[in-house]
Formats: structure tokens, sequence, C-alpha cells
């Protein structure tokens, strides 16, 4: 899976100092109360999600921040897009 920029995109989260190797840049929508970040899936992943009904989240560091997984976009109020740059992680 690859992180989007979509319409609601409104910020960038970089890796840190000397993580670039194998730290991914993340587009992010933030709200008041919430971040967000939308991931598209290549066909063979798409592939085994239907035939898994899985999919897997990993965090590095010895603990695991409170998290969601969907499928649909939450309902997310954003007051003004940033300026968020394309990025290629």
């Amino acid at each position: 899976m690859k992180p989007i920029v979509t319409e609601i995109t409104n910020d960038t989260l970089w890796p840190a100092k000397g993580t670039e190797a194998h730290v991914a840049v993340l587009p992010i929508t933030r709200s008041s109360n919430m971040v967000s970040s939308c991931w598209k899936m290549t066909w063979r992943e798409r592939f085994h999600a239907v035939l898994t009904g899985r999919v897997w989240f990993d965090c590095e560091g010895r603990t695991h921040p409170p998290i969601r997984l969907r499928v649909n976009r939450a309902r997310i109020i954003v007051t003004k897009p940033r300026n968020v740059r394309k990025c290629t992680p």
C-alpha cells in the first residue's frame, strides 16, 4: 500500500532525521481532533484482502498509538486545506 494525497489532505509528516531510508513521507489530513491518512492498495493487495479479510498495521517502536482502520473516509471537518506538495513515498 502507498499513502496518497486526497482532496482534503492538508499537511505532511516527514521522516525523522536519519530514518529517511526506511520511513516514507506521509500525506495527512489534520482536523481539530483527528489525524487521518489515505492508502491505496495495489491489485494484488486488494485480491489478498478480499481472500483473507485482513489488513496489518505496523508501527515502529515499543508501543502502539490508538488507531482506527477503515475502508471509507471518516467524517473529517477541515477548516482550510494547506498547500501540500505531492510526494512520492
